[in-house]
């Protein structure tokens, strides 16, 4: 919280709403033999270099004047959501098991705190400071997310884009439950979306208005029984069980609102990439795949202020 501490522990004692939090996951499980999309370097990466990808949402609770809890595992988790997930849904892996976690606690939160902002466990500051979210976004305009949008007809995105896989998944469902969506002036049959839930900022309307529980347990056997064709790479893929595709689809079927973080607060792509391709000159938030590329950051092995790789007006340009 405001003092620098951070808490464990999920049950609240009831009183008075409070003003914001900001609020990250770390669940210990069993990822070599997990049939999820959770890379084993995770297992080591997380728990050994913890108090170093906790100092920077700490110190940005801080600076936003929010309450800061780290949820680990817990008697609810083990003993009544992984089991009772489990039971339903047996072909789920636990990775995503977790992540719909992470979801229901945005909802658990949002009951105690006006504003809720989640951030997955690694996503670390980025090369500028960044504002306090919650006066730079008013939560109840809408979720405050990340948004990807992809050409359905593009070759090839399928097979080297995890996200754009997901972004199909949520149109699948969209397809089978018959939801055509107009969404943001653009036309649905060219267009596809995926919703990064690494970082979300959320309130109580906008999470009930997802209705994701009731959306999850209609769609998720749906998607275990489908065989998609092979060039989207998805009928061995477990990714088919995204939270992001069923956040997304939740989106779209409710019509509800958001707004957009994109690439400068989110940003997912490696900053080798991002110079290459001159991308973005500087963002708040890393937020990669790149398990090694953050090992390196964090060891000092690359530099932490990317100073390297910051881009100029005119390189942009």
């Amino acid at each position: 919280p405001k003092n620098g501490k951070h808490n464990y522990n999920i049950i609240m004692s009831l009183g008075d709403i409070m003003n914001n939090l900001i609020f990250s996951l770390l669940i210990k499980f069993d990822i070599k033999n997990d049939n999820g999309p959770c890379d084993p370097m995770c297992s080591s990466l997380y728990f050994d270099y913890k108090d170093i990808f906790l100092q920077d949402k700490i110190d940005y609770a801080n600076k936003c004047e929010a309450d800061f809890i780290l949820v680990e595992n817990n008697d609810y988790f083990d003993k009544v959501w992984l089991p009772e997930m489990k039971e339903k849904f047996p072909y789920v892996s636990v990775f995503d098991i977790i992540q719909y976690y992470k979801i229901r606690l945005m909802g658990i939160f949002a009951e105690k705190y006006d504003n809720v902002l989640y951030m997955d466990f690694d996503v670390i500051y980025g090369t500028k400071t960044p504002p306090n979210i919650f006066k730079t976004y008013d939560f109840s305009k809408g979720i405050v997310i990340r948004k990807k949008s992809y050409n359905k007809f593009a070759d090839g995105q399928y097979e080297v884009m995890p996200h754009s896989r997901k972004a199909y998944i949520s149109n699948f469902l969209c397809n089978v439950n018959q939801i055509i969506y107009n969404f943001d002036g653009n036309n649905y049959k060219d267009l596809m979306y995926n919703y990064n839930t690494g970082l979300v900022g959320i309130n109580k309307d906008q999470y009930e208005s997802l209705n994701y529980f009731n959306h999850l347990e209609k769609n998720v056997p749906k998607l275990s029984v489908i065989e998609f064709e092979k060039n989207y790479d998805l009928t061995d893929n477990t990714i088919r069980y995204s939270n992001e595709a069923l956040f997304t689809y939740c989106i779209l079927k409710e019509g509800l609102s958001t707004q957009d973080l994109g690439l400068e607060w989110n940003c997912d792509i490696n900053p080798m990439t991002i110079k290459e391709n001159k991308i973005l000159k500087d963002w708040y938030f890393l937020h990669i795949c790149d398990k090694q590329y953050i090992l390196d950051v964090i060891e000092g092995k690359s530099d932490r202020d990317y100073s390297d790789i910051k881009l100029s007006d005119e390189e942009l340009g």
